[in-house]
């Protein structure tokens, strides 16, 4: 009894992790408008002052990506897994994770922070970047399925009409 319930554990593992990837594509698109940095400055009595926290919309420009990569991930992993063919899914969900790590690097790089300003990193910008590598690693867990180990119902093929 033992064995059949870590077999059927084992198989539900294997169910589930396909959808490694859309998970971290899913937190992506969520993270992206959570507040992705706070800054704020120091007075000359010492006292700290909230300037402003921004999210990834108030960001904007090349961190667009990002979001967009996050779709185009979650729509090629379902075009794919409806076909069975998740395996081909790969290079595409690899690709756009990239793109959407280098779109927050490159913005991170680009930014000046003026003197005497303290940036703190906020939940969103973390969440993003969490998401993103959880997609790139959930690259390894796409892969073709057998017929028996479908993860969604696909409808019966069609009969072809006789001819008398």
């Amino acid at each position: 009894m033992r064995e059949d319930q870590e077999q059927q554990i084992k198989d539900t593992i294997n169910k589930i992790k396909p959808f490694v990837s859309p998970s971290g594509a899913l937190i992506v698109l969520i993270c992206f408008f959570l507040p992705w940095a706070k800054a704020s400055c120091t007075t000359e009595t010492g006292t700290q002052v909230h300037v402003m926290t921004v999210s990834g919309p108030d960001i904007g420009g090349v961190l667009w990506l990002a979001f967009a990569a996050a779709v185009v991930i979650l729509l090629v992993f379902f075009f794919f897994l409806g076909q069975g063919r998740l395996d081909q899914s790969r290079l595409v969900v690899a690709l756009c994770a990239l793109v959407g790590l280098a779109s927050i690097l490159i913005k991170y790089l680009d930014t000046e922070k003026p003197p005497g300003v303290t940036v703190t990193i906020m939940v969103g910008a973390i969440g993003t970047i969490v998401g993103l590598v959880l997609s790139l690693i959930g690259v390894l867990f796409l892969k073709r399925e057998s017929s028996e180990n479908r993860l969604i119902l696909k409808p019966p093929p069609k009969k072809k009409a006789r001819r008398h």
